[in-house]
């Protein structure tokens, strides 16, 4: 219990403390987007490869979903998370050939992971940079834990 109260206090920290800086959230979640769409690249096994981007996907439903339930968001807010959520499991489900959709094919998966990132970035357009701090925070906690 103290464990995730600490967490939680470091993660209130950080988004007050990365509010202050603006447009910055942005330009890490893309950065986020980018370094691993240029690791399923520098990656020849496909496997590898789709473990990269099934993990991002993880990581990031885990950030939206927790975001989803942040009781200081406006409703703009939640529905901006909500669609990004959606846009998430869509590519999830396209991945791995999930909800009736065809695998995507070995030899596709570097133009999918550019193409993910760019439907991600746009998606992230609409939602606020509050948001994006919180998502961003907890995919760093899930990675350093």
């Amino acid at each position: 219990m103290f464990k995730s109260k600490y967490i939680l206090t470091i993660i209130l920290a950080l988004v007050f403390i990365n509010l202050s800086f603006g447009n910055d959230s942005k330009a890490e979640f893309k950065k986020y987007l980018n370094d691993r769409a240029q690791e399923v690249k520098k990656t020849n096994d496909p496997q590898e490869k789709r473990e990269i981007l099934d993990n991002m996907f993880h990581k990031l439903l885990e950030a939206a979903e927790y975001a989803e339930n942040w009781p200081l968001f406006s409703d703009n807010d939640k529905a901006g998370i909500s669609e990004l959520k959606n846009k998430i499991e869509l590519k999830h489900d396209e991945l791995n050939g999930y909800n009736n959709f065809n695998k995507v094919d070995d030899s596709s998966l570097d133009r999918f992971a550019d193409y993910t990132v760019q439907e991600f970035e746009q998606a992230a357009q609409y939602v606020t940079i509050s948001v994006l701090t919180l998502v961003l925070i907890i995919i760093v906690v899930a990675i350093l834990l």
